[in-house]
């Protein structure tokens, strides 16, 4: 699989293991078909009732983001300490897919010995990011959340620049900083995409999907080549 989390590229391999964290922008795509499992949890689920040292010390910094995780933890961690990653995350997968009583309490203590590992090896990050940082941030999701709600309408770069507040010149520049891409590959990549997986699931042509999906003023042709690609190797699905 190949990934961008906050504009830095990573070829993931087998085995490996990635946090990413809230609010980070982040694209994953996989080169052939493939078997991954993400877990997903607000970290105000770790949080305790009742204030403590634990709380103050452990949870807090994390719920409050002051603390990060490594976006690659594999690279973080020994041999050993992978391992130990790796059976909690087993467990935890185990917990939520064939649930048995206490199966909710299993997995949040699990939860909290992954964040126990973190702080024991100490491969926590300190959060730099400033608020102008976060601004910046907020744009661009409001920018994604906007192509991937018209993806199938013409789509501007003066729509996409307004929306983050900016100017044209300064949005595509940061876009690319931050997504790894020029706006408009990642719309027409989204476009791909949704078409493929419609391309499999319905009887239109993939002509009409072409269409429909705001690919009229690319050739015909070369988009319906690709698109027929993306569904043959699973990047589209």
């Amino acid at each position: 699989m190949r990934g961008i989390i906050s504009g830095t590229p990573y070829e993931m391999k087998a085995g490996e293991f990635y946090f990413i964290n809230s609010g980070e922008l982040h694209e994953l795509s996989a080169h052939n078909h493939s078997l991954h499992h993400a877990i997903v949890f607000d970290p105000q689920l770790l949080n305790f009732d009742l204030y403590d040292a634990c709380q103050h010390n452990f949870i807090q910094p994390i719920t409050q983001k002051k603390l990060l995780f490594p976006n690659n933890i594999s690279s973080a961690l020994s041999q050993k300490e992978r391992e130990s990653l790796r059976q909690l995350f087993l467990e935890l997968i185990c917990n939520y897919h064939y649930p048995e009583q206490c199966a909710l309490l299993k997995i949040k203590i699990c939860l909290l010995q992954i964040l126990e590992l973190c702080f024991r090896t100490e491969i926590l990050i300190q959060n730099q990011t400033t608020g102008k940082q976060l601004s910046s941030m907020n744009q661009l999701k409001e920018v994604l959340d906007f192509i991937r709600s018209h993806y199938a309408e013409e789509i501007t770069l003066k729509e996409l620049a307004d929306i983050a507040c900016v100017s044209p010149t300064y949005f595509c520049r940061y876009f690319h900083q931050e997504m790894g891409k020029t706006p408009f590959a990642f719309l027409n990549e989204y476009r791909i995409k949704k078409a493929a997986i419609l391309l499999d699931d319905s009887s239109l042509s993939v002509s009409d999907i072409v269409i429909n999906f705001g690919f009229v003023m690319l050739c015909c042709q070369t988009v319906k080549a690709f698109v027929l690609k993306c569904l043959r190797s699973g990047n589209g699905c």
